[in-house]
């Protein structure tokens, strides 16, 4: 008997011990960066947009950047490298590719006016604050004023409230009218 408690004791700590362990390897980003990062072994994320705009991840080790150009190989392609439009990944570089483009998405420079364009001359798009954004979505006095002057719709609030009522009034009722039927017929109760 003591044998058998033993053993499964023994197994609930070795199931225990698997289980935080596999919970360390996911937390760590699972395959293969969770490798990469016990071992040390600097790496990146490269993420490729299909042209559906599903966008795919790979985790790649830096030996794979060959530095004549800089540029690598995923996924049937050679990738260029640029620096100054890499994301940060868990403080690892983030180089974004459209499938079919091997340069890299300008994603930090985007609105930048390049010395060499041709419509240098006209303004590009400013960033958008993403506050002001959302004040002008927030903002409801087109619908107000659409509806100046004008009597709104009974409220649902109302109906229901008178619905509850009705239930409840049904219900002292239905519990009254029992006891009167009761106190009539005490047989049939």
């Amino acid at each position: 008997m003591v044998d058998l408690f033993l053993a499964i004791a023994g197994s609930e700590v070795v199931l225990m011990l698997l289980a935080v362990v596999w919970a360390v390897w996911k937390w760590l980003g699972g395959w293969p960066e969770a490798h990469y990062r016990i071992w040390g072994v600097p790496y990146f994320r490269h993420v490729i947009f299909e042209p559906d705009g599903t966008p795919y991840a790979y985790i790649l080790p830096q030996s794979k950047i060959h530095h004549s150009v800089p540029s690598f190989k995923n996924r049937g392609g050679e990738w260029l490298v640029d620096p100054e439009n890499a994301g940060r990944y868990r403080g690892r570089p983030t180089y974004y590719h459209n499938r079919g483009d091997a340069r890299a998405i300008p994603v930090f420079k985007w609105a930048q006016i390049r010395p060499d364009d041709a419509h240098a001359h006209q303004e590009r798009w400013q960033p958008i604050d993403p506050e002001l954004l959302k004040a002008a979505y927030d903002d409801d006095s087109i619908e107000r004023a659409r509806t100046l002057g004008r009597k709104l719709p009974f409220p649902p609030f109302y109906i229901f409230a008178a619905a509850v009522v009705a239930v409840v009034v049904a219900g002292i009722a239905a519990y009254y009218a029992h006891d009167t039927y009761c106190a009539l017929k005490p047989v049939m109760c």
